[in-house]
């Protein structure tokens, strides 16, 4: 969805002011980046549920706080179209980025946390994951996971499963959910339940939104020149016996155009 060459996020017309051309780039680059990660987080987790080579936890937890951290910037740059009045944030969409800026606002700030908050909750530094795992999509079997980032220093277990019971499963891993310590905008501290695809969901729903606004903007427009983007700068180089890079060619520039998505 958010690679489409042909989406206006995607093809902006050079007549757009610079700082919209950043912040719209922003809103799609957090988007692409959320998608990929998402994608990363059911590969690793398939591997963790099925494999008996498994990767290390925290490459899980690495793709779960960029999803949060990225979902922040985006949920940024939408509100400032929404608070000039050009675009309305679905109310679905609103709910689950509170959440996910209750997580940012105490991650941002992780070592204060430790005493602040994560001690006396007895939480850890980047949370708890939990995911339903099935083989296949037509099981009606399958294993309930809940992984805890790094040691667990606390005597007693605090870490629960979560219950399917009454979801809908859609995939071979599902509802995939991480807990944490979120700050709120009183300045507590309390646990956040917040599961990741309802993160992907509200983002397609802002991008969706933004885009039918930028598409009415542009209609009112003459067509123009689409800005070139992920300009890439080549120059070949030598080393050359005592250590020195000789430059071989003119620096050439180039647009970056990706095989796959």
């Amino acid at each position: 969805m958010f690679f489409d060459q042909t989406r206006p996020l995607n093809s902006l017309p050079e007549y757009l002011h610079p700082r919209d051309v950043l912040r719209l780039d922003g809103v799609r680059i957090a988007a692409q980046i959320i998608n990929t990660e998402l994608f990363e987080i059911h590969r690793l987790l398939h591997e963790i549920s099925f494999s008996e080579k498994k990767p290390h936890s925290h490459h899980v937890f690495h793709a779960c706080w960029s999803v949060v951290d990225n979902a922040h910037r985006l949920n940024r740059f939408a509100r400032i179209y929404q608070e000039s009045g050009l675009l309305k944030v679905n109310s679905l969409a609103h709910d689950i980025l509170n959440k996910v800026e209750m997580l940012r606002h105490s991650h941002q700030h992780i070592d204060e946390r430790v005493d602040q908050a994560l001690v006396e909750q007895e939480q850890v530094l980047f949370g708890y994951l939990s995911w339903v795992a099935r083989k296949n999509v037509e099981s009606s079997e399958g294993s309930i996971y809940s992984l805890v980032s790094g040691h667990y220093p606390y005597p007693n277990q605090h870490f629960s499963l979560l219950n399917p019971a009454g979801r809908e499963l859609l995939n071979t891993i599902d509802l995939v959910t991480i807990k944490a310590v979120g700050k709120n905008r009183d300045k507590s501290f309390v646990p956040v339940e917040l599961e990741l695809a309802a993160v992907g969901l509200a983002v397609k729903m802002i991008v969706v939104d933004i885009e039918h606004f930028l598409a009415n903007f542009l209609a009112k427009h003459e067509p123009s020149r689409v800005r070139e983007k992920d300009i890439l700068m080549q120059a070949d180089f030598k080393m050359t016996a005592n250590a020195k890079c000789e430059i071989q060619s003119e620096p050439k520039f180039l647009i970056y155009k990706p095989s796959i998505n």
